[in-house]
Parts: C-alpha cells; structure tokens; sequence
C-alpha cells in the first residue's frame, strides 16, 4: 500500500464493501468502510488500513487501492457513498456519515493526498428530529454507543 505502507493485511482484503460506482472511464471502484459488522447490526472500528477505495479495471484486475490516515477517516467514520470527478488528476468525494464527525473525504486520484471538507458543517449533520420513513412506516434509533457507532432500528 503505497498511500500508507505501515498498515496492515486488512489493506488487502475488502472487510464491508458500502458502494461500488463505475467511473467515466469504466473503471469499478469499492468504497471499504474499513468496519466489519458483527451480528447485521453492530459496526466495529475500523482498522487501520481497512478504510480504502480500490479501483479495479472492468476484468477485475487491481488498478489502485487507497487507504486513509486516521486524520482524514477515523476509528468511528462511516464512509458510505462516493463520486469522481476526472479532470485534471482526478479527485474522489467520498461522504463519511458518522454520527460524531460527518463530513466529505476528498482523494487526489494521482497523489494519493486525502483531506477532509465541511467537517461538522450543518450541511452534512444529521437533522435533530428527522424522522426516517421505511415501506410507510417510521424508524426510529432507540440506543446508540459511541464507542462502536451501534446504532439499533426498529420499525
């Protein structure tokens, strides 16, 4: 792993795999969120080197993969979508949609840099009483530890 080479085997295995996109250039990319789920419901912290981006060309060769320093995504980010824009050296804008540091992740394509956008803004926190709607019916979160993000659903 050239991005961080002190980062363990869990930079070369996909542990929770949330988003897999195409790109323009019709390259697959896997956003890892790095945090293996135990039970279906309880999100561990992630490894170092476990969060990552991996690019893998239409044949499924390995074209890139990129981990994060934990001054970018840490132990309880939630990284979950991703989108690219090509110019240039390319950038990917990954959203981290952790209850206590929810923000943008932005990744150079070329260089391998990773930096953080928007941390805490209102803009991407969640709503105080918003209420989620699933099939009609409302969800409701009835416990969360901050520790493990374990967030529990009921309907």
């Amino acid at each position: 792993n050239k991005t961080n080479p002190g980062f363990s085997v869990a930079t070369d295995k996909l542990l929770f795999v949330q988003s897999v996109v195409v790109d323009g250039k019709d390259r697959v990319w896997a956003l890892d969120t790095g945090r293996p789920r135990v039970n279906g419901s309880v999100l561990l912290a992630a490894t170092p080197g476990g969060p990552k981006l991996v690019g893998f060309d239409l044949n499924g060769t390995r074209i890139a993969t990129f981990t994060f320093p934990t001054s970018v995504v840490a132990a309880d980010s939630s990284l979950n979508d991703v989108r690219f824009d090509l110019r240039g050296d390319g950038f990917a804008y990954l959203t981290d949609s952790s209850l206590q540091r929810a923000g943008i992740v932005v990744l150079n394509l070329k260089t391998g840099q990773s930096w953080r956008h928007l941390d805490g803004h209102p803009s991407v926190m969640a709503q105080s009483g918003f209420i989620t709607m699933h099939n009609g019916s409302e969800c409701h979160s009835t416990s969360i530890d901050v520790k493990r993000a374990d967030l529990h659903t009921h309907h």
